[in-house]
């Protein structure tokens, strides 16, 4: 049952809005978490997998049941209705297509035994959480502190019918807007805990690998991947506001100061400062701090091109003490697991 310390926190289901305390006394809710409520946070959960619930996300699945997802080749084939460019809300289906298709080839391979509960850390517009669903999770929770953040191209209530599009059951699928450490999830639940594409983003990165070491049964797998890594050619995330910037530009002294004058919008300046600028070293020790076994790291491939480049400009470019090898860690995929 969920356990609060306040009513005050607010949930939303199929845009119906009750209090937490109102859920807490209904049998039908029986979540696997508790959330303490603060004063400091505010609580957002858009959950979907409430029995009394499902005969409306049955008619939504049976709208897209007769040509939204099929399998051949083990290739993804979707209908013309995923592609459109924009729901009802703000969600653009087309970028959010590229985000969980990227997101399904990467489970795909190197979870390919896909099952029981999933946790995705920094979960975005729910990419993964989707595809984890499609390749065989049997419940999903995505958590990130600000689904706003995706306001320009994602709406986290139509996040039902985006499962539906999928072919996914929005009734195994929870979606939680808040401070993962205020966010109270039951030790060794999950079989999984994913971190797609954010460990880049994450403030005191270690906190959040050791949180994943605690909430994940023993045997179950952790699986980081992340591109670009800060100190790499495009590691500044700048590409959709500073597409003419030269490779390792964002490494030339000063450049901090610089950007806030190159025209840079709001949101790509917020998303370069809040980048953790961690190495791949960095990460790989605090996996194994936090007691994980690593039992796969793909390699990095070093193009000669690139390396011909990098001297031609090195020179000019400030990396501190760090090892000149981390301009060429374009990325990082790491699966690990807890020792039984």
């Amino acid at each position: 049952m969920l356990d609060v310390a306040s009513d005050e926190g607010r949930v939303i289901i199929a845009k119906k809005e009750v209090t937490i305390k109102e859920l807490a006394n209904d049998d039908k809710f029986d979540l696997f978490f508790k959330i303490e409520k603060t004063e400091k946070v505010e609580f957002r959960i858009h959950v979907t997998g409430i029995t009394a619930l499902k005969l409306d996300y049955e008619r939504v699945l049976t709208k897209y049941s007769q040509s939204t997802v099929c399998l051949r080749n083990e290739e993804l084939e979707f209908s013309e209705e995923i592609f459109s460019k924009r729901g009802n809300g703000q969600t653009d289906y087309h970028a959010f297509f590229k985000r969980f298709k990227w997101a399904y080839g990467i489970l795909k391979y190197y979870l390919p035994n896909m099952s029981g509960n999933v946790l995705d850390i920094g979960c975005g517009t729910g990419n993964s959480v989707i595809a984890a669903l499609l390749l065989g999770a049997h419940n999903v929770v995505g958590i990130d502190i600000d689904f706003d953040v995706f306001g320009h191209e994602f709406d986290i209530n139509e996040f039902p019918d985006i499962c539906a599009r999928y072919g996914a059951n929005p009734s195994k699928a929870i979606m939680i807007e808040a401070d993962i450490f205020q966010t109270k999830i039951c030790n060794e639940y999950f079989d999984h805990v994913l971190m797609i594409d954010s460990l880049e983003h994450l403030p005191s990165p270690g906190r959040f690998i050791q949180y994943a070491f605690d909430v994940i049964k023993p045997g179950g797998c952790l699986l980081i991947e992340t591109a670009p890594l800060f100190y790499s050619k495009t590691g500044a995330h700048l590409w959709g506001a500073l597409p003419d910037l030269e490779p390792w530009g964002h490494l030339i002294p000063n450049f901090d100061d610089k950007v806030k004058n190159l025209g840079v919008d709001d949101w790509h300046l917020d998303k370069y400062f809040g980048l953790n600028r961690i190495t791949y070293g960095e990460i790989i020790a605090l996996i194994k701090q936090s007691g994980f076994l690593i039992d796969y790291e793909r390699e990095q491939i070093i193009s000669e091109e690139d390396k011909k480049l990098f001297q031609s400009i090195r020179e000019r470019l400030d990396i501190g003490t760090h090892n000149p090898k981390i301009v060429f860690e374009e990325s990082i995929l790491v699966r690990a697991k807890k020792p039984n």
